[in-house]
């Protein structure tokens, strides 16, 4: 994936209560016959988050009328021996006529983004290729220093976090988006990440030591995602890095026409990963 340091983030995201529920009073004095407990009357149950992160990627989609051809592209470029990578950023509108620019190929075959971008990013995607920086292959589903390059895009003020989609497609024919839920949180994970931090920083160790032990748990163990893992027990524990990491995405799958998303969750209970289709 693309390059980047790694970081935590030590606070923890609070939840939605939930909805409230209704009650019936008592009457008295009716009429004989009378119903004293009339039906309560429901209404559907809308996940706002789920109508939301699943209209970012619609609408983007519908401003640029190119980008689902260009990810199809893109898609199609993962048995290339290195990544490519595409992007969209702030000065694009939907009457620009070409919005969707190259990311460069930098060294080891990894794509170059580039962390000081003239405009805020609104879109970027990339692949993981079959060969990978050491022949290997690469991983089925975002890779930490994925994460840790937009935590740093975000620390620069270069992600539009409101609008933003990140797109990741392999060499095991899995294709993958996420949007931001809570930017500060994927903000805090990226932990050191100056390039060239100055001499005399104090640095929180035990955060760094934190990340790290997560990230090795998550990934190139065993039972962990690496080169050679299950993509669907990949899913499963990228889902659960989201939440360890506090990372506040929201991750989906994508199929090969670009037309339908699903939203994926992990119930834990039941070690299943629940995919939810977003409506067009």
């Amino acid at each position: 994936g693309a390059g980047g340091w790694f970081g935590a983030n030590q606070g923890s995201q609070g939840s939605d209560p939930g909805g409230g529920h209704a009650g019936a009073g008592n009457g008295s004095g009716t009429a004989p016959g009378s119903n004293t407990n009339p039906p309560v009357l429901t209404a559907p149950v809308f996940d706002l988050d789920q109508i939301t992160k699943c209209k970012t990627i619609s609408k983007q989609m519908a401003k640029f009328p190119g980008l689902k051809q260009s990810l199809i592209d893109l898609a199609a470029t993962t048995s290339d021996s290195h990544e490519n990578g595409i992007f969209i950023d702030k000065s694009a509108t939907a009457e620009t006529p070409d919005p969707v620019q190259t990311v460069p190929v930098g060294s080891g075959g990894t794509i170059k983004i580039n962390l000081n971008p003239p405009q805020k990013y609104v879109m970027l995607a990339h692949t993981h290729d079959a060969s990978g920086p050491k022949g290997e292959g690469t991983f089925s589903i975002f890779s930490s220093d994925d994460m840790a390059t937009i935590s740093n895009l975000i620390q620069k003020g270069k992600i539009d976090t409101d609008n933003f989609v990140f797109y990741v497609f392999t060499a095991d024919g899995t294709r993958y988006a996420m949007t931001i839920n809570c930017a500060s949180c994927l903000e805090a994970f990226c932990y050191p990440c100056g390039e060239n931090l100055a001499i005399g920083t104090v640095l929180d160790m035990s955060r760094m030591l934190q990340i790290s032990d997560l990230i090795e748990k998550i990934y190139n163990k065993t039972d962990g995602i690496h080169t050679q893992s299950n993509p669907e027990d990949d899913i499963k524990t990228f889902l659960k890095f989201i939440e360890k990491a506090n990372l506040g995405i929201s991750l989906f799958e994508v199929d090969a026409t670009f037309t339908n998303f699903e939203k994926l969750e992990y119930d834990s209970k039941r070690s299943k990963v629940i995919k939810t289709p977003c409506s067009n």
